[in-house]
């Protein structure tokens, strides 16, 4: 037996009997680096989900087949200078040619070398280069010039298209259409694949590493699969904690309290918080947090609604809350379930819950966004210094847009814009920036506003900006003295120009209503000339539905309900009111269609609460659903009353059946109903598509007022006809 934890954390595992799994990788792996046609591949997917164990176990299979292999890990040297990388990599690519690495960093002449190598080892092997955690350069902190992204890649692509026996396997943390659009653009067009969870019977697998010295059960397994969805390195973690804790000579027993009992000991503070955590946008983290606290799934709607509710969110972040599930969901953070979404692994939703709680966001995103705007206005401040001022604008513009407060910010940039001539533009800054700092703002605003008056040419424009001017500060003496002169100045010459306009105004007006009674009474008695049969019979056409609309007419004192959809899979049939008030023993609704079966039905009726389910019937070809009165349980009687009009009273509330169908339902579903009233005998009854309620009043009010104005034409035609005749034609 032994007994030693079987179970390895936080180091690779491609060496060793945990690795299980990922066999298609492997092929595909393989694959590439036996092609004419292929020469490198991307893989990619969250950080601890085994990428550089496949990198390791690729590395041993191909190291058994000859091939030479560079399993180089690019995380930590991200700031490294350039010609440091470069050096190491060298020297462990001559390594596998037994050659020593040259005094000084060279990168052309080692690039000539191994082009010339590999070309005269070409029937031989291939060389290889694993470069794990290829993204981490986008940290390069180094000046654009010297970012090894923009040294290392172009290189290794020269090489790549000269030689067919050099290959490259790059690793990412994501997708590579959410890397930085430099790295994008290095690895767009090469063939990627995704590390994901692994399989349930290869969890079983990893689990059973320990079957000969701890008996899992069945339920414990099963809760392991569930806290961990094949996260591999969760399964790890989870299964050797049950082995330090429960382990002894005895071979215990693991049930499903005892994989519980170890879950507070191995969720801590740091455990996610550098490998999932900190790879998370702001936004990511924000709904992240939120979506921990729902213990099964929630829609986007409640995770924005939550997110209102705590208040107090970066403005940064507000425009990508919507968007970000998406991209958690590439990433294997969570996944969608119908419309709502839910945390794919457990065991990372109760450290976030635990750990990473929506209260304790906003001063970490404070913390990002104040970071962000002083390295923005640090970067303006230098564009102003040097004269750029449109560059440093922008610059100001970004910075405000993280931190809408920062007040060195939003005076530089109303500064330069008023310099500039932008005084609208510099108006409108400080003006957003007056609504959160009205303090610091107001100055500024106010001397902008003054340079806007003193520009204006109008009066007018003058009067409103100094009055402006002294909602901001009442005691401005320029403002208050410039307004008393606009005022004194322009009274008068506003009262005369104001009755000129009024007097002007009141005569065009007289003119044109007198032209257009003139011209609409020549108009009205031109067309009663020459359309006054035509008047006449729309004129009588109108009159006869407009009284057969008014004509008293009931509803047919039978049942009658209308069906319609409420949604592809809804039915919903609601009673039409009756002329006749029904006493009703039972109604029963059948499924016109042997074949479709409803998952759930219910009745509902205004006075009777909570909703009565109808009763299936067993004994019936057809799907058919029985609502006894007694199941209403009445106070006064045993039977209940159908919905009825009555003459100058409200009609009441209908009742309502609910037929809820399974999702593959591909047809209309067709229904037939029958009642009974209190003395068992029956009633008439019917089921009609929906709008079909408003024709029940005898003959349509429409169709007679048709018939009625038909009429009515035929006697005005022939009405003209005999008046149109000569006289000679009477007999």
């Amino acid at each position: 037996m032994n007994t030693r934890n079987p179970y390895i954390i936080g180091a690779p595992v491609g060496n060793t009997k945990v690795f299980v799994g990922r066999d298609d990788i492997l092929r595909e792996l393989l694959d590439v680096v036996n092609s004419l046609d292929k020469n490198a591949i991307v893989l990619y997917g969250q950080r601890r989900i085994g990428k550089t164990s496949v990198l390791q176990s690729i590395e041993n299979t191909l190291q058994e087949k000859k091939h030479r292999v560079v399993n180089f890990d690019l995380m930590g040297k991200a700031k490294e200078p350039f010609g440091k990388v470069w050096a190491e990599l060298e020297k462990r690519i001559r390594d596998q040619f037994n050659q020593s690495a040259g005094s000084h960093y060279e990168p052309q002449p080692f690039l000539d070398w191994l082009s010339t190598t590999l070309s005269e080892d070409n029937e031989k092997t291939s060389l290889v280069l694993l470069l794990d955690e290829f993204d981490a350069l986008e940290e390069w902190e180094q000046p654009e010039e010297q970012q090894a992204i923009n040294e290392l890649f172009p290189r290794l692509r020269k090489l790549l298209d000269q030689r067919k026996n050099f290959k490259c396997v790059f690793t990412i943390g994501r997708d590579i259409k959410h890397l930085s659009s430099k790295t994008f653009s290095q690895l767009n067009d090469i063939p990627t694949t995704k590390v994901s969870l692994l399989e349930k019977d290869q969890v079983v697998q990893l689990i059973n590493l320990s079957k000969e010295e701890l008996n899992w059960t069945p339920e414990a397994i099963t809760e392991v699969e569930r806290l961990t969805n094949g996260q591999a390195y969760c399964v790890q973690l989870l299964c050797s904690q049950i082995w330090q804790h429960f382990y002894s000579e005895n071979r215990p027993t693991i049930s499903l309290q005892n994989v519980e009992t170890v879950i507070p000991k191995i969720l801590s503070p740091a455990i996610f918080s550098e490998d999932i955590w900190e790879g998370l946008p702001a936004a990511g983290k924000v709904i992240a947090s939120v979506l921990s606290e729902f213990d099964g799934s929630a829609s986007i709607e409640q995770l924005l609604e939550k997110i209102r509710e705590r208040g107090g969110i970066a403005n940064v972040i507000q425009d990508n809350l919507e968007t970000v599930p998406t991209l958690l969901v590439q990433w294997d953070l969570i996944e969608l379930a119908g419309d709502k979404y839910k945390f794919k692994v457990e065991l990372i939703r109760r450290y976030i819950k635990g750990f990473k709680p929506f209260d304790k966001m906003q001063p970490e995103l404070d913390r990002l966004t104040d970071y962000a705007a002083d390295d923005l206005y640090k970067t303006a401040c230098t564009f102003a210094k040097t004269f750029r001022k449109d560059d440093a604008i922008k610059y100001l513009n970004d910075a405000i847009k993280f931190n809408p407060q920062h007040i060195k910010a939003n005076k530089l940039l109303a500064q330069t814009l008023k310099e500039q001539g932008k005084l609208k533009e510099a108006r409108k800054t400080l003006e957003d920036f007056y609504r959160v700092s009205p303090h610091a703002a107001k100055p500024l605003l106010t001397n902008v506003l003054l340079a806007l008056a003193k520009n204006s040419k109008r009066d007018k424009d003058k009067l409103g900006l100094y009055q402006e001017i002294l909602k901001l500060d009442p005691n401005h003496s320029e403002a208050k003295e410039q307004l008393i002169r606009i005022e004194e100045a322009g009274w008068r010459h506003r009262i005369i120009e104001g009755m000129f306009e009024l007097t002007k105004g009141m005569f065009e007006l007289t003119k044109g209503m007198f032209e257009l009674t003139k011209g609409f009474i020549e108009w009205a008695k031109k067309s009663i000339l020459t359309y006054q049969k035509q008047i006449a019979q729309v004129t009588f056409f109108v009159l006869s539905l407009v009284i057969s609309y008014f004509l008293p007419v009931g509803f047919p004192p039978g049942l009658l309900f209308e069906i319609g959809k409420t949604n592809d899979n809804d039915y919903q049939l609601i009673s039409v009111p009756s002329s006749k008030s029904h006493s009703l023993a039972f109604i029963q609704m059948a499924i016109d269609n042997p074949n479709v079966q409803p998952k759930e039905a219910s009745f509902k009726y205004e006075n009777y609460k909570p909703v009565v389910l109808m009763t299936p019937l067993t004994d019936t070809e057809t799907p058919t659903y029985q609502i006894d009165s007694a199941l209403l349980k009445l106070k006064e009687n045993t039977f209940f009353q159908y919905p009825f009009f009555e003459q100058d009273k409200s009609t009441p509330l209908p009742f309502i059946f609910a037929f809820q169908f399974d999702n593959n339902i591909t047809q209309n579903v067709e229904f037939k109903c029958k009642a009974k009233d209190g003395e068992t005998s029956n009633v008439g009854c019917e089921v009609r598509p929906k709008g079909y309620g408003s024709l029940l009043r005898g003959i349509p009010w429409w169709m007679i007022g048709t018939l009625l104005g038909i009429l009515l034409v035929i006697f005005i035609e022939i009405g003209y006809a005999i008046k149109d005749r000569e006289p000679d034609d009477v007999l």
